[in-house]
């Protein structure tokens, strides 16, 4: 079946849009206005029939970027991929993933990012996982971390969004995976689709100067609640520590607090007994759509100077071969030369986001290359094990 991916032409593609999402992800059609809104409709492409122009699928871009190496890399978030359920098994999203790879591409677009519900079609799309988001619960009384009785806390209003917005960017770019949150990611945690109440504080200290927040919402279960945090940040450990303090105070009525996080997350690593249970919800993915940019973009540790020559393959996109200098921290990329290293597209999201070693791609085929070239792939990607609190 051919497909034509375009953009939305009129009221009525949305609205078949709008019914093949609610479809797909099992919610009332009446909030897919509200998501496009959010995403912007010309963020939105949508996937016709060739034949009878028939919406038989879509998706939504969303413009972002991810801290790597200490830098923000421009990044193309993917979300609400969905097919008309009398046109799945069919290629359809297949060709739409490929078309819409093809126009991010022609756009010199470093990197693209998504939450799997289907790991073969994309990793057949070029995706590789990238990273993770986990969920972590415990009991208030499981918050079992002591502070000193020092600073002040503050409520949240809207006038304090772009100061709240400022100290989370300082704290995600030092944090490999962490999104460059755009307008779309930020109206996620700020207005829930939902429609629910964020409740928030800002913690400074003697001075007045912002030290952290948290952001959260409150759910009735029955006679209880549980509270979800939507976003903490801090800047130091007494933050931190802070932040579960102001969480315990709030929870009169919780039973349970949950919250987006991670085996290197502060917040789990500085309770003093591991009472709350991590459990990884979905791995990310990523795709790097023009490795020349991706690989110029980010940032690399500081060292002795590294000369690599890479083969790419990308059964999508087409293969290459990119002579790689990076001296002082960046890289400087040209096509052509002698490849010594063999890396499949999928491979080079993993070692570029510090998901896998290159030792750990080798092991499972995602690259070929000897000892010396290993040890150089390790050394230009080594990082911490990325992860975001975002899902998108």
């Amino acid at each position: 079946m051919g497909i034509e991916v375009r953009e939305v032409a009129d009221v009525t593609v949305l609205e078949a849009l709008g019914r093949v999402l609610a479809h797909a992800f099992a919610y009332d059609p009446a909030l897919s206005a509200a998501w496009f809104e959010r995403a912007g409709t010309d963020r939105i492409r949508v996937a016709h029939d060739a034949r009878s122009g028939e919406v038989v699928g879509g998706l939504i871009t969303i413009p972002m970027g991810q801290s790597f190496g200490g830098r923000f890399v421009p990044m193309t978030g993917i979300a609400g991929v969905a097919v008309r359920a009398d046109r799945r098994r069919r290629g359809v999203a297949t060709e739409l993933l490929r078309q819409v790879l093809l126009e991010l591409w022609e756009a010199n677009c470093p990197l693209s990012a998504l939450y799997a519900s289907n790991h073969p079609l994309y990793r057949g799309a070029g995706f590789e996982h990238a990273g993770g988001n986990w969920r972590g619960t415990l009991a208030p009384r499981d918050i079992d971390v002591k502070v000193p009785n020092v600073g002040y806390v503050e409520q949240v209003e809207a006038e304090h969004r772009a100061e709240v917005e400022a100290l989370y960017r300082a704290h995600a770019l030092g944090r490999p995976g962490h999104l460059d949150r755009g307008p779309y990611a930020w109206s996620r945690i700020w207005r829930p689709i939902d429609g629910a109440p964020v409740h928030g504080v800002m913690l400074r200290d003697d001075a007045g100067v912002l030290e952290g927040y948290v952001l959260y919402r409150l759910d009735r279960k029955d006679e209880w609640q549980a509270l979800t945090v939507m976003d903490a940040v801090s800047l130091t450990h007494r933050g931190w520590l802070r932040i579960w303090m102001h969480l315990r105070d709030v929870s009169t009525m919780v039973r349970e607090i949950r919250v987006s996080s991670a085996p290197s997350d502060p917040l789990y690593l500085l309770l003093e007994h591991p009472a709350m249970r991590l459990e990884l919800l979905e791995p990310s993915m990523m795709r790097i759509v023009d490795a020349k940019a991706a690989l110029e973009a980010r940032g690399y540790a500081e060292g002795q100077p590294e000369r690599l020559v890479l083969r790419i393959l990308d059964p999508v996109l087409g293969d290459q071969s990119l002579t790689v200098d990076v001296e002082g921290g960046r890289a400087q990329v040209r096509k052509g030369g002698d490849p010594t290293a063999r890396i499949h597209i999928r491979g080079l999201a993993a070692m570029y986001s510090g998901y896998l070693s290159p030792y750990e791609a080798a092991s499972i085929g995602l690259v070929e290359a000897g000892t010396r070239s290993l040890a150089a792939l390790q050394a230009l990607f080594a990082g911490p094990t990325p992860w975001m609190r975002d899902f998108f």
